[in-house]
């Protein structure tokens, strides 16, 4: 996940940040900083990671909801604010908007 959101990021000109924590741990864990215009003025932050592996899972979207069939977990978690961030960051990029623009 982190790899796909700094690829996404470089495609708009935003250089991802990564931290050392997976190092000092042991372990894949790592964390992503993305400044947009020097930073400072605004946090979007969400967590990558699912409780249990996902690849399998068996989402069903209804007008209203999206759930489970009952069979695996949904294993959206965090993942929907992943994407309403990397979709703003986008917005921020190609308009060139700062975070105290107003329109």
């Amino acid at each position: 996940m982190a790899d796909y959101i700094n690829a996404f990021m470089k495609n708009f000109g935003l250089k991802a940040i990564v931290d050392q924590t997976g190092e000092k741990h042991d372990c894949s864990t790592r964390i992503l900083i993305v400044p947009v215009n020097g930073g400072g003025d605004l946090i979007l932050m969400a967590h990558m990671d699912t409780s249990r592996p996902t690849k399998n899972s068996h989402p069903i979207a209804t007008e209203n909801r999206i759930t489970s069939n009952g069979t695996t977990i949904l294993g959206t978690d965090n993942r929907d604010v992943i994407a309403i961030i990397l979709n703003i960051l986008k917005k921020f990029s190609t308009n060139k908007l700062s975070a105290n623009h107003s329109s």
